[in-house]
């Protein structure tokens, strides 16, 4: 929770779309060669659950503010949210330890893409009681933070997990060869 807000801070501080530059350099000046090895391997499966943790964390926080805010949402986005948006990073973290790495990267890359384009949808394009604009009162601030700080690490979740499983697959071609 105390990285959560860490997070929710800077994003305050430098801006959002500061904070998005920050974190899209950082991870592409991230390490990478064709022939990944297992030590790098673990080093981006274990930023990858980093990733997912603070995620899940951030995505309490959004949910604590839709309760105190009474923004519900319908059948659909409840479900949405429950398999793509919670369980599907848990799940793809976890295979990013066992045998079924590119499987848990591209299931990491591709719900966290999800996420992205369904938050970024609902709580900035849509007109629903989901968009930030429609949230008033003291839930506010808590609201926008939150689905500012998701959209910024579901898009940085996705890049990871697309540049996991582009390493992967390198080196399934390399080792081929």
């Amino acid at each position: 929770m105390e990285v959560a807000l860490t997070a929710l801070m800077m994003l305050e501080i430098v801006g959002a779309s500061r904070a998005f530059a920050l974190i899209s350099n950082a991870i592409a000046s991230l390490p990478f060669s064709k022939s990944m090895n297992r030590t790098l391997t673990q080093i981006w499966s274990f930023t990858a659950l980093a990733l997912v943790l603070i995620h899940l964390m951030i995505s309490t926080l959004h949910g604590q503010a839709h309760q105190a805010a009474m923004v519900a949402l319908n059948t659909f986005g409840y479900v949405y949210v429950i398999v793509v948006i919670t369980l599907a990073p848990l799940v793809a973290a976890a295979l990013l330890f066992t045998r079924k790495q590119r499987i848990g990267a591209l299931l990491l890359a591709l719900s966290m893409l999800g996420s992205f384009v369904f938050g970024f949808w609902y709580h900035f394009l849509s007109s629903t009681n989901d968009n930030v604009r429609e949230v008033h009162g003291p839930s506010h601030s808590k609201f926008l933070w939150t689905a500012i700080a998701l959209a910024v690490i579901e898009l940085a979740g996705a890049l990871v997990g697309f540049r996991i499983y582009r390493a992967i697959v390198k080196s399934e071609v390399d080792g081929r060869r």
